[in-house]
C-alpha cells in the first residue's frame, strides 16, 4: 500500500539503442533468491529481463534490423534507502541497474513479410527460454541462460503473423491445481492466427530455480 523506489537504470535507461522508444515490460526470474552484489545470472534473482519496444520513432523500425530488441539488465543492489538519498528527485537515469545484452532474433532468420517485427510481451520458463512475441516476426524462444550472452533457442512463423504474447502453459496436477511447474507448451496469442498452441521438445534440462525438474511433462 507504499510501494517505494529502491533501484533504477542507470543512463543508459535512456540512452539510445537500449530505449529509442519504451522499455515495455520486465521480468525478474527468482527475485526471491537475491543477494547484493551476487553476479549476474537468472538464477540469483538478479537480472532483469525488458522489452525494448521500437515500433515508432524516426520510421526505420519498420526494417527488422532496427525494431525492439529484448535486453538483460544487471541489478547490483537494492538498498533504497540509498538509492533514494542519492537522487531525491527520483531522476529516471542515476540508478545503478546497468545493461549486459541485447538481441534482436529475427535478424538471424531473414526479413519476414510486413516487416513489422518488435519484441513485445514474453514468458519465462525455469529452464531459462523465454517464449516471446515478435509482431511478424512471429514467437521467438530465446535463451537466457547466460544472461551476457543472449541467443535464439528456435521460433515459429508463418506466412501471416503477428504474434503480440507467448505464455509457457502452467504444469497442473489431477485436481487442475497448479503445481508452480510449467510445461513444455506454449500458447502464443496472434492478431492475425488467433491462438496457436506449440510444443517445444528439446527444453534444457537444466534448471534455474524451478521447484523440480522441468522435463517434457504432459499438461
Amino acid at each position: 500500500m507504499n510501494p517505494k523506489v529502491v533501484q533504477a537504470t542507470n543512463f543508459q535507461g535512456t540512452a539510445p539503442m537500449w530505449n529509442d522508444f519504451i522499455h515495455h515490460n520486465t521480468m525478474r526470474p527468482n527475485a526471491s533468491r537475491f543477494r547484493a552484489f551476487s553476479p549476474p545470472s537468472v538464477a540469483n534473482g538478479n537480472v532483469a529481463l525488458i522489452t525494448e519496444e521500437d515500433y515508432f520513432n524516426d520510421g526505420e523500425e519498420v526494417l527488422c534490423e532496427e525494431a525492439g530488441t529484448i535486453q538483460s539488465w544487471y541489478i547490483p543492489n537494492l538498498n533504497g534507502a540509498a538509492y533514494r538519498s542519492n537522487n531525491p528527485n527520483l531522476d529516471p537515469d542515476k540508478g545503478a541497474i546497468r545493461p549486459l545484452d541485447m538481441f534482436n532474433p529475427v535478424t538471424e532468420q531473414g526479413q519476414p513479410v510486413g516487416a513489422f517485427c518488435s519484441a513485445h510481451w514474453f514468458d519465462y520458463h525455469s529452464s531459462g527460454i523465454l517464449a516471446q512475441g515478435f509482431y511478424q516476426g512471429g514467437t521467438q524462444f530465446i535463451d537466457v541462460r547466460d544472461p551476457r550472452n543472449l541467443k535464439s533457442f528456435g521460433f515459429f512463423r508463418s506466412a501471416a503473423t503477428e504474434t503480440w504474447d507467448a505464455y509457457w502453459v502452467p504444469q497442473r496436477d489431477s485436481a487442475e491445481r497448479s503445481t508452480g511447474r510449467q510445461t513444455n507448451f506454449v500458447y502464443a496469442v496472434d492478431f492475425v492466427q488467433g491462438l496457436t498452441v506449440l510444443k517445444v521438445t528439446n527444453l534444457p534440462r537444466t534448471t534455474l530455480g524451478a521447484a523440480g525438474p522441468t522435463g517434457s511433462p504432459t499438461p
